[in-house]
């Protein structure tokens, strides 16, 4: 059983370059798989295939199918896709490791000038972007933004309006902005669970800027004590790093509240794009009442700078957070925050709606137990549509 990868190709549009290529499962399926880059340079890319490893390895180990790829690869990347399969097939039982193939090896040997960072506008983006200004080595050069991952590539509405707070963010602190919109998520669905997917994808479109990047840093949203398996680890994103292009996983033991604390309270850039919601309600960069709206807002809070926050336009609700049941992922922010409030002994009532919510997420009600059953489904067979539909309607 195979996967192959063929009819690998750049095309140069108005709007950048897209790489593409057409993807054919097991089953004799055939899918197009394409990544469109904008601003930069159009001579910096080629139609090298090295991104179709990291991009539909975890799809193809999820389905047990060898990976064939008709284009010349990375001899680097050939060699290290094995070291990923044996770290990710440890974690994950539903995947097994497979054969990868190439047609050819790229002897190209460009090596790139420039330091990248994948930027969202969100927390730890933000915290990896002030970090590295603070330490002044390497500094980042240009933001990549990608359409097609957090952002479905059928809201273009939405997308346009982060994009344009992204701009503003790079404009103001002297950075180049590059875009890019894939199908890799949408695609890999189809196959794996997005949270194995993800380190690949992100690696894939490092691959594709290689002759532009001698460094690309990928944000990590947790510090190494507590780093969980995942697609996207510090064990496994460097393995995509060629023979002149590495990629820096950032985690640290610096916890999300100190990376709020120390570094976006203190940056008036951050204050004034900051972007955490999961909801992708309409109009709003914000929504200020989903789960991590919340968890961001009682951070700021305890910094003293939520009323400084520009794109929270609601007050910080504590009879929700009271009543709101956190994810077991969640569970650690909430008492994080509560932790330092009582150290501080100050902000009483907001204490005691963390207090309120820790308990009710012990022990969830029946309603949340059915939520959450419907969810798992949703997530499992039906590649969270329905999550989707509901939120851009309002309704979760």
């Amino acid at each position: 059983m195979i996967m192959v990868v063929n009819n690998i190709s750049l095309k140069y549009l108005r709007s950048g370059v897209r790489l593409e290529a057409t993807v054919v499962d097991k089953k004799g399926i055939q899918k197009d798989l394409y990544f469109v880059v904008s601003g930069l340079n159009k001579k910096f890319i080629q139609a090298d295939a090295s991104p179709f490893i990291p991009a539909l390895l975890p799809s193809a180990m999820s389905q047990g199918e060898n990976l064939k790829i008709e284009g010349s690869v990375s001899r680097n990347i050939l060699v290290r896709q094995k070291k990923f399969q044996n770290k990710i097939a440890q974690w994950e039982n539903s995947l097994k490791k497979v054969k990868v193939q190439a047609k050819a090896i790229d002897k190209s040997m460009e090596k790139g000038k420039r330091v990248g960072l994948f930027f969202s506008g969100g927390v730890d983006s933000f915290y990896t972007f002030l970090k590295n200004r603070r330490l002044g080595k390497n500094r980042v050069t240009d933001f990549i933004l990608i359409w097609g991952f957090d952002i479905a590539l059928d809201d273009g509405e939405f997308f346009g309006l982060v994009k344009k707070r992204i701009q503003t963010v790079a404009r103001q602190v002297g950075i180049n902005l590059i875009v890019v919109e894939t199908n890799s998520k949408e695609l890999s669905d189809n196959y794996v669970d997005w949270q194995w997917q993800v380190g690949g994808s992100l690696g894939a479109i490092a691959l594709i800027l290689k002759n532009y990047f001698r460094v690309v840093h990928i944000a990590s949203a947790t510090s190494k004590e507590d780093t969980a398996p995942f697609g996207s680890h510090p064990q496994l994103d460097p393995l995509w790093s060629t023979e002149n292009m590495k990629i820096v996983h950032e985690a640290n033991g610096c916890s999300r509240l100190e990376r709020v604390c120390k570094y976006i309270a203190n940056s008036e850039v951050a204050l004034g794009n900051l972007r955490v919601c999961w909801k992708q309600v309409k109009g709003k960069y914000n929504c200020g009442l989903c789960e991590k709206c919340l968890r961001t807002m009682m951070e700021l809070e305890l910094a003293g700078v939520l009323s400084k926050t520009k794109t929270f336009n609601v007050p910080l609700d504590l009879e929700r957070i009271s009543k709101s049941v956190l994810p077991s992922s969640s569970v650690v922010f909430s008492k994080e925050v509560l932790k330092e409030l009582l150290r501080k002994d100050e902000k009483p009532e907001l204490q005691l709606a963390i207090e309120k919510q820790l308990l009710i997420s012990w022990r969830p009600p029946v309603s949340y137990r059915a939520k959450e059953f419907v969810h798992n489904l949703d997530h499992k067979f039906n590649n969270d549509r329905l999550f989707w539909y509901l939120s851009a309607k309002g309704l979760l």
